[in-house]
């Protein structure tokens, strides 16, 4: 039956259908072509921003009031580009390339200090120990505003690197803005930064570690120490260690790794590592015996504490393996990737996130201890400790038969020093670290009475 008879036999309503049926699919196909459409558009756009900044460049190079350098634009350019993305994104030139792969051998040129940008200022996550910048006083949470009286509002992270950056024996002036306080110029002369991971140190039977930094000796030098530490104690004698990473700004994912796995056993989840694709996700999980053979492990963490150190503790904390105080760390939960090229020059970008064994992004997060404890001053009463009258203040006093046990009363000075604001009080030196030896201490005593209540 064709179009006609139909149209005489069912009238006007067919011909509603028809039409409506002819107009559906015209709908259909104009929606399929816009998205095509759509599609081809943004690819063509992006292609019209490329001709664009060949067409500046060109317009740059022959138009501006002065001769440019083009290498230079270019490169700043392809920085730009990069460090829209993130903070820790970028491209590095042939020194610049040069200079971070240094970084990771713990050996380098500068001022000491791990920095970000932030507020269109410069950020400081930590100073190195026994840097330049460390000795000068500089703090993690700073905020630098100027380089040698120039600000750095209209720089870029790389560009502000560059500065600090220099000759050793030269010197630079940085304008600090720190909280509570008047902004005030720091000079520090630059120097070659030879950076040692790992020092250690004693407190009332308790083996202190200090970790400075993630270089590619970090794990050597670490299991180094601690087989020093068995060789210098009587394990039995050992309370347990604390494990500072405060002011620790992190360094590789490989070493932060290999700590990790020092002090965790077998099979044991340090972090997963997820890309943009979701579904994607690399476990990684510990491969050695625990090296502190279940010895309390007290570990130490700030807002200086980024990165590497934010796994390390991550990791313990998820495991039990550890007791983290202090205060809540950086959050820096992302990978870089850095790639180089055949000039010389190279790229870092961001390519992956880590969390946690719980599964916890760090990012922009960081790692809550689980006692937080400030920085604070505790002052020692000393009129109160001094005055105190006991038993063998008399003159005819019993002698205690056990001559081998007298109590040091000169012990307690290795924990106080003079107040810098007032030279006739004493404060404890460190206030977090006095109360993590006190946590190893205790945790120590706790295990020891359950296992005899358990042999009982």
């Amino acid at each position: 039956m064709n179009l006609i008879k139909l149209l005489k036999k069912h009238g006007i309503l067919f011909m509603i259908i028809v039409v409506s049926m002819i107009s559906l699919t015209w709908v259909i196909i104009a929606e399929k072509v816009e998205v095509k459409s759509s599609s081809e558009n943004e690819e063509e756009e992006v292609y019209q921003l490329i001709s664009k900044l060949a067409k500046v460049f060109k317009l740059a190079e022959l138009s501006y009031v002065e001769d440019i350098d083009a290498k230079k634009m270019l490169e700043s350019a392809i920085n730009g580009m990069l460090e829209s993305l993130d903070p820790h994104s970028g491209y590095l030139n042939y020194d610049e390339f040069k200079d971070i792969m240094e970084q990771t051998k713990g050996e380098f040129g500068g001022l000491g200090i791990q920095i970000t940008r932030e507020d269109k200022m410069i950020k400081v996550i930590s100073p190195i120990d026994d840097t330049p910048a460390f000795k000068a006083g500089i703090k993690a949470g700073d905020y630098i505003s100027h380089l040698d009286q120039v600000s750095v509002r209209d720089e870029t992270l790389t560009e502000s690197i560059k500065k600090m950056k220099g000759k050793p024996g030269t010197s630079i002036v940085l304008t600090i803005l720190r909280k509570g306080e008047k902004p005030q110029k720091i000079k520090i002369v630059r120097k070659i930064i030879k950076v040692k991971s790992v020092k250690v140190s004693y407190q009332d039977n308790v083996a202190v570690i200090r970790l400075s930094v993630f270089a590619d000796t970090t794990q050597k030098e670490l299991r180094d120490a601690i087989k020093n530490i068995e060789k210098v104690w009587d394990t039995k004698k050992l309370e347990g260690y604390v494990l500072d990473l405060r002011d620790n700004p992190g360094g590789t994912l490989k070493e932060a790794i290999s700590v990790s796995d020092t002090f965790l056993d077998r099979n044991l989840e340090i972090l997963s590592i997820r890309g943009r694709n979701e579904e994607e996700v690399d476990y990684i999980y510990s491969e050695t015996v625990d090296f502190l053979k279940d010895k309390p492990i007290v570990i130490l963490i700030n807002g200086g504490s980024a990165s590497a150190s934010e796994i390390v503790a991550g990791a313990l904390q998820h495991h039990n393996r550890a007791v983290v105080i202090g205060t809540k760390s950086f959050g820096k939960g992302s990978v870089q990737t850095v790639k180089s090229f055949k000039d010389g020059s190279g790229v870092k970008f961001t390519t992956a996130r880590y969390f946690t064994p719980a599964g916890k992004s760090i990012q922009a997060k960081g790692i809550v201890p689980d006692i937080y404890i400030p920085m604070a001053k505790l002052t020692y009463d000393q009129d109160h400790f001094d005055s105190l009258f006991s038993e063998s203040d008399f003159n005819n006093a019993l002698d205690n038969e056990d001559k081998k046990n007298e109590v040091d009363k000169t012990s307690r000075d290795d924990l106080f020093e003079e107040d810098e604001e007032d030279d006739s009080k004493k404060v404890v030196k460190d206030f977090q670290m006095n109360q993590a030896v006190v946590i190893v201490k205790s945790i120590g005593k706790i295990s020891r009475i359950s296992n005899d209540t358990e042999e009982k």
